[in-house]
């Protein structure tokens, strides 16, 4: 499945990535394809201290303001521009759920007569998410740079929609062997530009 957005452009998420900042892009005479949300988690995490951002690379540690305040957000979103969100968790299940989450909140306003343009989904598996074995709470994998776990997101989120996905990949891993098992478990797309 591709994205039929001209210009074939994003924002990268994390940067440019609220929807005040969309809008004054626009009425600078900016034009993206499509406009990417900063991750998104089911709860607020607050990120990193500062320093966050040493020679081209960042620690953000992937602060948000979780779901419920970006879905009161989208529901006031003015554009024309569609929009990918960026979705981010702690374990394969917490992806799938804000995709469903996601998903009911655009089919619920769509019932209501009302458009919100999300054409597909970011996973960021890039940035340290943590599946915690259930066995034992101290063992920790972060999921990103496990081949199978990567499979199991794309897979449960291929499941909970049709839109096309965008599989976010660090490349502090086995980024080739992760790519192949998003490929495989459906992955429409690979993103590699994480710093």
């Amino acid at each position: 499945m591709r994205f039929d957005i001209w210009p074939p452009t994003t924002n990268s998420s994390g940067t440019l990535s609220y929807l005040p900042v969309f809008y004054s892009i626009e009425q600078e005479g900016g034009v993206f394809g499509a406009n990417m949300t900063k991750s998104i988690e089911e709860g607020k995490r607050t990120g990193n201290h500062n320093p966050v951002y040493i020679d081209q690379t960042n620690c953000m540690g992937r602060p948000n303001k979780g779901k419920k305040w970006w879905a009161e957000e989208l529901t006031k979103y003015k554009s024309n521009t569609p929009l990918i969100l960026n979705i981010s968790g702690n374990s394969v299940e917490e992806f799938s759920r804000l995709v469903n989450y996601y998903e009911g909140i655009q089919k619920e306003l769509a019932e209501q007569g009302t458009e919100l343009n999300i054409i597909g989904y970011e996973l960021n598996i890039s940035c340290p998410n943590i599946s915690r074995d259930e066995e034992n709470a101290s063992a920790a994998e972060t999921i990103g740079s496990n081949p199978e776990l990567v499979r199991q997101v794309v897979s449960s989120v291929k499941a909970a929609t049709s839109k096309p996905i965008i599989t976010k990949i660090s490349p502090a891993s086995d980024y080739v062997a992760v790519a192949l098992a998003a490929e495989s478990a459906g992955s429409d797309y690979i993103g590699c530009s994480n710093t």
